[in-house]
C-alpha cells in the first residue's frame, strides 16, 4: 500500500489522517500543517480504493516532489506522521483500504490518542476508520468541523488550531504563522474575465 523513499522507524509517532468530507476541510487543514511545518514527503500510497491522480508538488518547500492520491509526510523532531489523501475512496474497497491503513499504523507502533463515541454526519469515512482503530486497540481521535461547499480555507485554519490544542504542532501555539501551500493559488481557478459582463 505504501512505498517509502527510505526506512523510517515510526514507533511513538502521532499520526494525522484526513477523511474526505463536505468542503474538503480536512484536506485543506492537512495542507496547512504540511506547508507550515515544512514536512518531508517520505512515501506514496497506492490502493484499489484510491482514484489515481498525479500532479506537480503542492508545496513550495518540496518543489521536486509529486502529488499523488496518497502522500505521507513526517517531522521526525516532532514525531509527527501525516497522511494527505487527495482522492475519494471507491466505496466497495473502502473497508479494505482502512483495514490496511490501521494494520500499517499498528505494525509501525504509532501512538496517541483517546477516542470518543459522538455521531458525526458528512465525515466521509472517518467514523469507519475510528471503529477499525478501536477494534484493533489503536488509540485514535477524530476532529471534525461542519462546513459548506465553497471557500473553506478559513475553516481549515480553524480546524488546524483545534488540532494544535490537542497535539502541539507549532512553537508559537497561540498565533502560528500558517503558510498557504502553492497548490492553493489555483484553488478556485482563474477569476472571471470582467469584459464578459
Amino acid at each position: 500500500m505504501l512505498i517509502f523513499k527510505e526506512d523510517i522507524v515510526l514507533n511513538g509517532y502521532t499520526c494525522i489522517v484526513p477523511s474526505l468530507g463536505v468542503g474538503n476541510v480536512s484536506q485543506l487543514s492537512t495542507d496547512l500543517i504540511i506547508s507550515t511545518l515544512k514536512l518531508k514527503q517520505v512515501a506514496t500510497g497506492f490502493h484499489k480504493a484510491l482514484i489515481p491522480i498525479f500532479g506537480p508538488s503542492a508545496f513550495q518547500h518540496e518543489p521536486d516532489s509529486f502529488t499523488n492520491a496518497l502522500n505521507v509526510y513526517i517531522d521526525s523532531s516532532k514525531k509527527l506522521l501525516v497522511f494527505q489523501i487527495r482522492s475519494p475512496l471507491i466505496g466497495k474497497h473502502t473497508k479494505d483500504f482502512l483495514n490496511n491503513l490501521v494494520e500499517f499504523l499498528k505494525k509501525s507502533q504509532v501512538s496517541k490518542i483517546n477516542s470518543g463515541e459522538e455521531p458525526v454526519f458528512g465525515d466521509g469515512w472517518g467514523q469507519k476508520l475510528l471503529k477499525i482503530c478501536s477494534a484493533s486497540e489503536l488509540p485514535a481521535v477524530m476532529f471534525y468541523k461542519y462546513s459548506a461547499e465553497g471557500d473553506n480555507t478559513l475553516d481549515a485554519a480553524m480546524l488546524v488550531m483545534e488540532v494544535n490544542k490537542y497535539v502541539p504542532l507549532f512553537e508559537d501555539s497561540k498565533q502560528p504563522n500558517l503558510i498557504r501551500p502553492t497548490s492553493w493559488e489555483m484553488l478556485f481557478g482563474n477569476e472571471p474575465i470582467g469584459t464578459m459582463y
